[in-house]
This record gives structure tokens, C-alpha cells and sequence, in this order.
């Protein structure tokens, strides 16, 4: 386990059943335990990356997505803080989450089309101006391009 001056006697029981049951309500619990640093990080990455396409929420929902998949992976026996592995898992999904919504709102719009065409495979709309005078928060949202 992690070095006992890091581990709270709560946290170091959940780790303990999570190793030995890997039950879902150990999984939650774990998971709320975290959920402050989680909306820490997520606050870092809204403030320090601003973006006028993903909110504050799809922010928390990337750290989220990232802290599950950090408590699947993480092994307490390996003596590294739970935090330091999670962060790298909250940062991956953070990538893959906002920086392809940078990247295709930075193109013109008939480039940002035809990246999403691309990943999608759908047809052309009759008229890219009318597509892109719809508010970007619809017309660039991560299921409309076909990415979550």
C-alpha cells in the first residue's frame, strides 16, 4: 500500500476492499472519496485551457471518466500515491476529450465539416454557411462528431 503517512484509515480501508471484492460499491465509494481532487484537476484544466466550446461540466466529466479509470487500473501494492497515477489518467481523457474540439473549431468552416465528414462518414450539408451559423455548442458537440 502507499506510505502510511499518505493513506487516511478510510482510504486505506476502501483500497484494501476494493483489492480483494472489486465491488461496485467499493468502486463508488472510492470514487466519492476522490471526487474533491477530481473537481480539482478539473478546475486547473477549465482554467488554465479555456475554450469557448466545453464547459465547465464537460471538464468534470473528462476528470470523472479519468478517476474511474484510474481506480480500475491502480495497484496500492505497487507504492505509488493513488493521485500521481490518476492524474495521468485525468489528463489522457482530458486530451482526448477537449483538444479534438480545439483543433476542428480553429478550421475554417468548411475544413471543420470536413473533419468531422471524415470521422463520420455522412453526407454534405446543402449549405456549410447555415451549418455553422447554428451555436457551436450543438453543431460542435462531441456526439454530433461522432467522438463520444
Amino acid at each position: 500500500m502507499d506510505n502510511p503517512q499518505v493513506l487516511s484509515d478510510e482510504e486505506r480501508l476502501l483500497w484494501q476492499q476494493w483489492l480483494c471484492l472489486r465491488e461496485a460499491d467499493t468502486r463508488t465509494r472510492l470514487f466519492f472519496f476522490h471526487s474533491p481532487w477530481s473537481r480539482t484537476v478539473a478546475g486547473y484544466y477549465y482554467n488554465r485551457y479555456p475554450h469557448p466550446l466545453p464547459q465547465w461540466h464537460d471538464y468534470l466529466s473528462l476528470t470523472s471518466q479519468g478517476l474511474l479509470q484510474a481506480i480500475d487500473g491502480f495497484d496500492p501494492l505497487r507504492q505509488v500515491r493513488f493521485r500521481t497515477y490518476a492524474e495521468h489518467s485525468s489528463r489522457a481523457q482530458y486530451s482526448r476529450g477537449c483538444l479534438p474540439i480545439s483543433r476542428i473549431s480553429a478550421q475554417s468552416p468548411a475544413n471543420a465539416w470536413k473533419a468531422s465528414a471524415a470521422s463520420s462518414g455522412s453526407a454534405p450539408p446543402t449549405a456549410i454557411s447555415s451549418w455553422w451559423s447554428t451555436t457551436p455548442s450543438t453543431s460542435l458537440s462531441a456526439t454530433s462528431l461522432n467522438w463520444g
